[in-house]
This record gives C-alpha cells, sequence and structure tokens, in this order.
C-alpha cells in the first residue's frame, strides 16, 4: 500500500515510503522537494484545504501533522491503540475537524475504533 495525496492547487504531491513520506513539486519533478522522516509506515495521508498542512496517519496508530514548508512535524500523537492501523482519514473543507478510522490487527471487527479530532493552529486534540 503506497498513500498519496495532492494538494489543493494540484502542484505538490506526497507519497508514502516506508518511513519516509516524500512532498514532490510536480512542476520540478527531478527529486522530491522535502523528505519528512516518520519513524513508521504512513498508511493514509491527507493536505489540508489551504495546503499548508500534511497529516499522516501511521501503521501503529499515531497521527501526525507536518507543516508543508518544514522537514519536521509539529504534533505527532498515539491516538489509537498501538496494535490498530489507521486506514482512513478525512480532514473537514474548513480544516477545523480531522477524522481517523482504525481497526486492530489482531480482531478487527471487536477493536475498531473511529476518533473526531479539533485542529488548531499547532495541534489536534481528540475530542472523541
Amino acid at each position: 500500500m503506497t498513500p498519496t495525496a495532492w494538494d489543493p492547487d494540484r502542484h505538490l504531491r506526497a507519497i508514502g515510503s516506508g518511513n519516509t513520506v516524500e512532498i514532490w513539486d510536480m512542476r520540478a519533478t527531478d527529486e522530491p522537494a522535502r523528505r519528512l522522516e516518520c519513524g513508521e509506515c504512513a498508511t493514509t495521508l491527507r493536505f489540508t484545504l489551504d495546503g499548508t498542512k500534511l497529516v499522516a496517519a501511521y501503521m501503529h496508530g499515531a497521527v501526525g501533522v507536518w507543516e508543508v514548508g518544514s522537514p519536521q512535524a509539529f504534533d505527532v500523537r498515539q491516538h489509537h491503540t498501538p496494535d490498530s492501523m489507521i486506514n482512513s482519514l478525512a480532514i473537514s473543507s474548513n480544516g477545523a475537524f480531522a477524522v481517523t478510522a482504525s481497526s486492530a490487527s489482531r480482531n478487527p471487527i471487536d477493536n475498531s475504533s473511529v476518533f473526531i479530532f479539533i485542529c488548531s493552529e499547532n495541534e489536534m486534540t481528540r475530542f472523541r
């Protein structure tokens, strides 16, 4: 599984590859414009509507928020249980909310979870 996401202007494309997310400027395709070292495998990626942030959900239940122009995440937290893989991520059109869904590797039917986050300037706070 290779997660990908386009920014709203369709100039930048984020592609997950192992423990790295590469951001490519599609107007200059020789090499990635930025490499983000995630520490674990991203399962899904989404840009915010204004294109300034990239939200990544990870294999073992963490969610990270990256400034597109910065090589470091400003907020990475373990929101789901470590044995659950986040397999879905959505961001509201105004960027105020994000929703993640996961299923546990051992018993995906009984151990599924959905969380809603309030997205502020510098962090994501779990609402539910």
